[in-house]
């Protein structure tokens, strides 16, 4: 028996959702949440006997994760899901992604993002795929290096 459909199916983005622009990812993209944070490598100092004299920070560098579906051209549930496969097997880890709004979270704005795994994606055949991918921002990384 086929599966029916009554209604319109519904992502639920929050404020005003985000604009990734990428070779892989482009569309109507809903996120779903994010997070965001800053790292950085310790660098300990110690003296003769084992005693901390010193500590440094290096290698900083901003950290996301973001939780995204695709919006539906036709609102329609095997459109949510095709589209869906269609991008995430386009995602690849070390591509470069420009993030030109997200008003949620407005610190993600940028340009070269590194997607550091492919998408981890999530749900069922009767619901919209929610996908996450893992992101980092080091100021080292200013372009995707050429082959």
């Amino acid at each position: 028996m086929p599966y029916l459909q009554n209604g319109v199916a519904v992502g639920i983005g929050f404020a005003g959702g985000i604009s990734i622009t990428s070779p892989a990812l482009t569309g109507r993209l809903l996120l779903q949440s994010a997070d965001s944070s800053q790292h950085g490598e310790n660098v300990e100092i110690h003296d003769d006997i084992g005693n901390l004299v010193g500590s440094g920070w290096i290698n900083p560098q901003q950290r996301a994760s973001l939780k995204l579906t695709l919006k539906s051209a036709t609102n329609s549930l095997s459109d949510f899901l095709t589209n869906t496969e269609a991008v995430v097997e386009l995602i690849q880890p070390g591509q470069l992604i420009t993030i030109g709004s997200c008003a949620a979270m407005p610190s993600l704005v940028g340009t070269t993002w590194e997607l550091l795994d492919g998408p981890k994606v999530s749900g069922t055949n009767k619901t919209a795929r929610e996908w996450t991918i893992d992101i980092r921002k080091s100021p080292g990384i200013t372009a995707q290096v050429s082959a």
